[in-house]
């Protein structure tokens, strides 16, 4: 489309508004612009075509027969182009909310929270796709992302959901086994880290808990590293708002924790582009905290 040799939609839509409601200031009231604006709009299509496209009629003004050719072709456009809008937010509105997070956070928190959402919210669907991979929310077909870090994430709109403790966690058996933990000493006691959460092994290690001669084993996820702990292999750093089920049963206990600054989970959405729907979502999910 070659809109160099084409009219502003400033002035089109002036003078389609113009013809529709029969007077300017209609029209201006309408486009929420001054009536000057519109007459200027409109002198400058009579410019533009070189022909009067409005002739006064009374109080009112009428389409000269250019002006009810243009303004009948407007119409439908402008129509069309509604339409187009309309059907795309009625797709927006049915289609699922896309909520990105990563396997452990679903899996422990939001998981069990969810039902509650769906029924509070039954006319908002939604689809939890999980990874531990950055999305890109410009490319990606995602409407919220949650993910852990310290919230530094330009160019997005950032809330803080929950800031991280981490909490050196063990099973009553493996407590049973080294009794000094209980008093805090770590001494001999066997470690499991996640590859996935390298800041909880340089917190420990920092923090004097875990240190160069104490056997430390590896798994590849925080889920993989869960299981491993709650079956007495060994004393870890986990997240305890991910673990609430087990601290509540006492499948794990939790021994020393620490606020971590900044870390916690956040949401994550594009800048100046949240719907009601995601407004929605994002309440409730600082209701659950």
């Amino acid at each position: 489309m070659d809109w160099k040799n084409t009219p502003s939609l400033a002035a089109l839509r002036a003078f389609e508004a113009t013809v529709r409601t029969g007077t300017m200031t209609a029209a201006a009231a309408e486009l929420n612009v001054t009536h000057a604006a519109v007459a200027q709009h409109v002198r400058t299509l009579n410019e533009f075509f070189g022909t009067p496209l409005l002739a006064k009629r009374g109080k009112n003004v009428e389409p000269t027969d250019k002006g009810r050719q243009l303004a009948d072709g407007l119409n439908d456009g402008f129509g069309k182009v509604v339409t187009a809008i309309r059907m795309l937010q009625d797709d927006q509105d049915r289609r699922p909310l896309v909520v990105s997070t990563t396997s452990n956070f679903a899996e422990n928190w939001l998981m069990q929270r969810l039902p509650d959402f769906w029924t509070k919210h039954p006319e908002i669907p939604v689809t939890i796709t999980t990874t531990d991979a950055l999305v890109d929310l410009d490319r990606d077909p995602i409407d919220l992302a949650i993910r852990y870090g310290n919230g530094n994430w330009r160019g997005l709109d950032v809330q803080l959901l929950t800031k991280a403790t981490y909490q050196i966690c063990a099973a009553p058996s493996l407590i049973a086994r080294y009794p000094q933990l209980a008093a805090g000493k770590y001494d001999g006691v066997p470690w499991i880290m996640s590859d996935s959460h390298t800041e909880a092994e340089v917190w420990a290690r920092d923090a004097g808990y875990l240190t160069s001669d104490q056997n430390l084993n590896r798994v590849p996820t925080m889920g993989s590293l869960r299981i491993a702990v709650a079956s007495g292999a060994g004393v870890a750093v986990l997240i305890p708002e991910l673990i609430e089920h087990e601290l509540a049963t006492g499948t794990l206990m939790g021994l020393a924790s620490k606020h971590v600054g900044s870390l916690g989970y956040y949401i994550v959405g594009r800048r100046n582009a949240v719907s009601e729907r995601q407004t929605h979502f994002i309440r409730w999910l600082k209701s659950k905290i």
